[in-house]
């Protein structure tokens, strides 16, 4: 864990790992230090939305979602998590 994060708090500096910081990408690294989103607002509540029709098993609605968000951000880590995702659900429901 050689990945420390220094806070400004109201008892002084505090210093902390990351949870599970071993084998993030650099994006999630930023927004745990930052505490930022990485994608804009209207994307990431497109992400939000997709990922929650996935929990839902809204498959279909997922797909469109997952569809519209490859069109417009081409790749992301959110996009490959999103997809396996599906791919698994389907496969468990026997739909592929």
């Amino acid at each position: 864990e050689s990945v420390i994060i220094l806070k400004d708090t109201e008892n002084g500096f505090e210093w902390c790992h990351p949870e599970e910081s071993y084998g993030q990408t650099l994006d999630a690294l930023i927004e745990d230090v930052f505490e930022e989103n990485r994608h804009p607002y209207e994307v990431a509540k497109k992400f939000r939305l997709l990922f929650n029709a996935i929990e839902n098993n809204q498959l279909d609605e997922a797909k469109q979602r997952y569809k519209a968000l490859k069109s417009e951000i081409c790749s992301d880590v959110d996009l490959i998590s999103a997809d396996i995702m599906i791919s698994k659900k389907e496969f468990l429901e026997g739909r592929k």
